[in-house]
């Protein structure tokens, strides 16, 4: 576990998320045969820092959920980002 972190987490468009844990929760493949990897984390009591959104940005919406929520957002589709169920599923265990 990472502890007492600050993380860049898109540093061209200035957001950055400060302090809490993070838990490595492992790398995989994006897609079978591709070299391509993600990164999964584990995040837990962050802060989000000064958000600077470009046009296209502006209807981002951050929300915080609980894990049990965000799982089953995973089980019924309605958790969107490609590698997100496969991070929740392993942070459940």
């Amino acid at each position: 576990m990472l502890r007492g972190l600050g993380v860049a987490v898109d540093a061209q468009h200035g957001i950055d998320v400060f302090g809490g844990e993070l838990t490595e929760l492992g790398t995989y493949a994006i897609t079978l045969g591709s070299t391509a990897r993600v990164h999964l984390f584990e995040a837990r009591g962050l802060t989000v820092g000064p958000q600077e959104l470009t046009p296209t940005e502006v209807d981002f919406k951050l929300s915080w959920w609980p894990l049990h929520e965000a799982i089953e957002a995973a089980k019924e589709g309605r958790f969107l980002l490609p590698a997100g169920p496969l991070a929740l599923m392993l942070a459940e265990r």
